[in-house]
């Protein structure tokens, strides 16, 4: 949950469709500072959106300067493997998809192919990592580089990591190692 200078509040948590039980997509939900549902945003006070079209798992939500909302969490590939993948999406203030944010306004990325899944860039990375990963929080900084933590499993076990994107979502290079390092807790 976020609560926004203004009072807004936004609510953020998956959806569960009963005929498809492999099919829970993020939901984010805006209310106004008396608890009525804002029916200007989205539709009609919510938005629903997947990543990947499978089981999706939404963890933090952030405000930028701007009004724009970061969400993060993962999402796992239907692929038929259980692979999870690092999720993150923004919203503009009116319930739309930000499409600055990584041509889309969502991003996928996967520590297993070390490559942006979706959209559909194969952004090639210095291979670092194995298997899948996840995002448990994210920040945007002064500057409006946005920040996340999260965790990934090397292929022995799972560790830490942080990693910086640029406000359009692009990994930032010029963070750590080439945007991103291993923190092993």
């Amino acid at each position: 949950m976020l609560i926004t200078p203004d009072q807004i509040i936004w609510v953020l948590g998956h959806s569960h469709w009963t005929d498809i039980l492999d099919y829970q997509p993020f939901c984010l939900r805006q209310f106004l500072p008396n608890g009525v549902p804002d029916t200007t945003f989205g539709n009609n006070s919510h938005l629903l959106f997947n990543f990947l079209g499978g089981t999706e798992a939404p963890a933090r939500i952030c405000q930028q300067a701007d009004g724009k909302v970061l969400v993060c969490g993962y999402t796992l590939t239907n692929t038929g493997e259980h692979q999870d993948e690092l999720a993150i999406a923004r919203i503009a203030p009116n319930g739309t998809l930000d499409t600055t944010f990584g041509g889309t306004g969502k991003i996928v990325f996967s520590f297993a192919a070390n490559t942006f899944l979706y959209p559909n860039r194969l952004a090639q990375l210095p291979d670092r990592h194995g298997y899948g990963g996840f995002l448990s929080d994210i920040v945007v900084k002064p500057n409006n580089k946005i920040l996340c933590i999260g965790g990934f499993n090397n292929g022995v076990n799972y560790l830490g990591f942080i990693m910086q994107l640029l406000p359009n979502g692009m990994i930032d290079s010029s963070f750590a190692i080439n945007g991103m390092r291993a923190i092993n807790i």
